[in-house]
């Protein structure tokens, strides 16, 4: 065989090595697990190995776990599954699409894995439960706004009552918060938080207990998970109006702006002569109205009276009457000297005698 046929073969061998470990490769494996609780991702380990998950199945003690596989066609894969120690508890050779591991397994947390071509391609959290845990959220928030989110956990009759701690687990955007709630009362757990980013964020409760997995307590019980769609908060503009003189505004059932009434009284007397020579004032009041405009508010109308007195013109044989209705006397000065000189005769003429 000559030096290039050898070449020419070997390099068909390569590619078609290179072949199949790319279409190996590309293969797509996944496993769903009846009764799992959507999560955020979260990295977990197997055999030195780390893995992201997003969800995790729930089943109670003495139930079976229900395992859905998918798998690249014409492969042959494992399933196993380990317990709190990675420590293989049960396993079924050359699986199917659809499985079902139904030993007694014991309350703790488990894991579901694919083995396949030498190793281990995907894995499921499971949690066998020894606590019931719900979790109440408020189904909308706004952005800047502390929640409240409330926690029951109950024990499962017949499970280990290890009960370590009680967390709130957050998700959004590729982001995890754990809060760690407060028991407020007997089973009841309450944590509170700020949203400030607007969207939709995952939330679920868990139950830890005493024992520990990858440096965790491990998972004694799983709450279902909620949403919580958190809003741009809605600003509200307080509008406070200042009185203005006249603009007809209220406050506190006051008008700020008050008229102020001040009536001026004008007497007009009319003398009116009667045969006897009395004469008789008749007065006659005409209030005159002038408003004046307050800026402060005032309860109470002042009303100012100023009295004018303005006589009307008489003739001259007319007397203006004062407070009292006086009596005249009629005549003139050309008739009260005669008179005062015959008295004056007739006092000489009688001492003449």
């Amino acid at each position: 065989m000559s030096r290039f046929a050898a070449g020419v073969i070997a390099l068909l061998c390569w590619t078609a090595l290179l072949a199949g470990g790319i279409a190996a490769a590309d293969g797509s494996y996944d496993l769903a697990i009846d009764g799992s609780v959507d999560t955020p991702d979260r990295v977990v380990t197997l055999e030195g190995n780390e893995y992201t998950v997003s969800a995790i199945g729930v089943v109670d003690p003495g139930e079976p776990i229900q395992v859905s596989v998918e798998a690249p066609t014409n492969t042959e894969y494992d399933l196993y599954l380990y317990n709190d120690d990675r420590r293989s508890e049960d396993r079924i050779n050359d699986a199917g699409t659809s499985e079902t591991f139904d030993g007694d397994y014991p309350a703790g947390s488990y894991m579901v894995a694919i083995y396949a071509d030498g190793n281990f391609v995907t894995v499921h959290p499971v949690v066998v439960r020894s606590y019931d845990v719900t979790v109440d959220a408020p189904a909308t928030a706004e952005a800047g706004e502390e929640i409240e989110l409330s926690v029951s956990v109950e024990n499962v009759q017949g499970t280990p009552t290890d009960l370590e701690t009680v967390q709130v687990v957050l998700g959004h955007n590729g982001k995890a918060e754990t809060l760690t709630a407060t028991e407020t009362s007997d089973g009841t757990y309450t944590a509170t938080t700020t949203l400030s980013e607007t969207g939709d964020y995952l939330v679920y409760a868990n139950a830890r207990g005493s024992d520990t997995v990858d440096g965790e307590n491990e998972l004694v019980g799983v709450s279902q998970s909620n949403e919580i769609t958190v809003q741009t908060a809605t600003t509200t503009a307080t509008v406070t109006a200042t009185p203005t003189p006249g603009d007809g505004g209220d406050s506190g059932g006051q008008d700020p702006s008050t008229d102020t009434a001040t009536p001026t009284a004008t007497a007009t007397v009319t003398p009116t002569a009667s045969n006897d020579s009395t004469a008789t004032a008749t007065s006659t009041a005409t209030a005159t109205s002038t408003a004046t405009a307050t800026d402060q508010p005032t309860a109470t109308d002042t009303a100012t009276s100023t009295a004018t007195a303005t006589p009307t013109p008489t003739p001259a044989n007319v007397l203006t009457p004062n407070d009292s209705s006086p009596t005249t006397t009629t005549g003139s000065l050309s008739v009260l000297l005669p008179l005062g000189a015959l008295l004056g005769f007739g006092l000489l003429a009688r001492r003449q005698r």
